[in-house]
């Protein structure tokens, strides 16, 4: 039978990954990416752009490049943050890649870890790397918390999607893809927004100014997925840690709707708020 790379620790897969797939290539690596001026760098930035930039869902690439200078022995404004371009080799070819943010705060128990994105080379799917890629930022995870002195930090995957329509094929692949591993929706009924990723020139010759995205959010509290229910604290911090990350790079006043939208939520009077299954949240 063929088994997990390595890299790759059983205890961090996804409730739905428990074996792997018989076609998963036996020959894995994984490239993370440190230089911005690399050619692995260039490959996966291209690779990406290619594919979500078309959309609007790709940030610029200094934007991408300037993540790679986080490091959590170096907090910003006291969060300690961990970018890594992860990409995927079977031999000499690029099969996979993902990218993603771990933030951890001093004052907050978890590390909440940013999805960003996630792409699978089309030759190589249906082979059980899906699962792999969707076991990394747990591994990007443990390395931001235990060089930020927080070893033991409890981990949450943040994952923004567009609203709940299983009309819509791609938009059902993909929630039952995440439900399959263990996340849960909050619903998009709260109108979480992320920021306009448009680069700035764009944004400033648009009359009607920065258009923030609507999203749902989904949460993989690792080691919890069977929790129904979340507390509003935790909500709350779940979000701020990530909108800190985008306010790393991106200009206050492309993120003062975030901000506003923040602060309407942090004004409501809810103790909790209920985990829905992702196919099945309002």
């Amino acid at each position: 039978m063929t088994n997990w790379p390595t890299f790759i620790r059983t205890e961090d897969l996804a409730p739905g990954d428990t074996r792997p797939h018989p076609d998963l290539p036996t020959d894995l690596k994984l490239v993370p990416v440190t230089d911005p001026e690399s050619s692995e760098f260039e490959l996966g930035f291209r690779l990406l752009n290619n594919y979500f930039g078309s959309a609007g869902e790709m940030e610029s690439r200094d934007v991408i490049a300037g993540r790679l200078n986080l490091k959590p022995e170096k907090p910003v404004n006291g969060h300690h943050m961990l970018y890594q371009l992860m990409l995927l080799y079977s031999g000499n070819e690029c099969v996979g890649l993902r990218d993603h943010t771990a933030i951890l705060r001093d004052d907050f128990s978890d590390v909440v870890v940013h999805l960003s994105h996630v792409l699978v080379v089309p030759k190589w799917r249906r082979k059980g790397l899906s699962a792999i890629l969707r076991t990394l930022p747990v591994i990007t995870a443990h390395e931001c918390a235990q060089r930020a002195g927080k070893p033991e930090a409890p981990i949450t995957l943040f994952c923004e999607m567009e609203p709940l329509d299983l009309s819509i094929p791609a938009n059902k692949i993909r929630r039952i893809s995440y439900e399959k591993a263990g996340f849960k929706a909050i619903g998009s009924t709260l109108n979480y927004i992320q920021p306009d990723f448009r680069d700035p020139q764009t944004i400033d010759a648009d009359p009607e100014g920065s258009k923030p995205i609507p999203f749902d959010f989904l949460l993989r509290r690792v080691g919890r997925e069977s929790d129904n229910t979340v507390a509003a604290r935790e909500v709350i911090s779940n979000v701020e840690l990530i909108y800190a990350m985008y306010a790393e790079s991106f200009r206050d006043k492309d993120m003062e709707p975030c901000f506003t939208w923040l602060s309407d939520f942090c004004s409501r009077n809810t103790l909790t708020y209920p985990l829905y299954r992702p196919t099945e949240a309002p």
